[in-house]
């Protein structure tokens, strides 16, 4: 049996969705200007104090990111399927279904090129008299890329040495 869809408006997930971004570009440039001081600290002899309180700003900027990367992916997930189904209600098929079209980012390999496969249905649905969206293609490979370099990113801070490099700056009794 086929499930019927009820058209519901995207305008205020993708009003979200821009804010969203627009925040996280705004923190990416706080947490590069975060990264930059704690270069200049390790440049450096240095208190305890000093690292503490610099722990302490990456911590919070950390967290933060992480924060508003978990509500984008969830606001940017329900943006996905409504518009998958918003598609459906006005009769057009997508070959993927709504759930699938988040569902593909979570499935190892298949994500490579799934999720990519579902927008591509959705803008072609969307905006049938453009067959071909330059963004996309763009907007993917850019996603992928950015998936690898967090990957390759991680994998390098978690071999990162845990010790101090300026041993000289601690006295005994710390």
């Amino acid at each position: 049996m086929e499930k019927s869809y009820v058209y519901r408006s995207v305008e205020g997930l993708k009003v979200a969705l821009i804010v969203l971004l627009a925040l996280d570009m705004v923190l990416n440039v706080l947490s590069g200007g975060s990264s930059w001081m704690t270069i200049e600290l390790l440049q450096r002899d240095y208190t305890v104090e000093e690292a503490d309180m610099n722990d302490l700003r990456e911590g919070v900027i950390g967290l933060v990111q992480l924060s508003l990367f978990i509500v984008t992916v969830i606001v940017f997930g329900v943006w996905i399927v409504r518009s998958h189904r918003n598609v459906r209600a006005f009769g057009d098929y997508l070959e993927i279904s709504p759930g699938w079209a988040v569902g593909w980012f979570c499935i190892p390999f298949a994500n490579l090129w799934k999720p990519y496969q579902a927008m591509k249905q959705l803008w072609q649905s969307s905006m049938p008299d453009r067959s071909h969206a330059p963004l996309l293609p763009i907007w993917w490979t850019l996603w992928v890329l950015s998936a690898f370099i967090g990957r390759i990113s991680f994998k390098t801070s978690m071999k990162a040495s845990s010790s101090y490099p300026c041993a000289s700056s601690y006295s005994a009794s710390s």
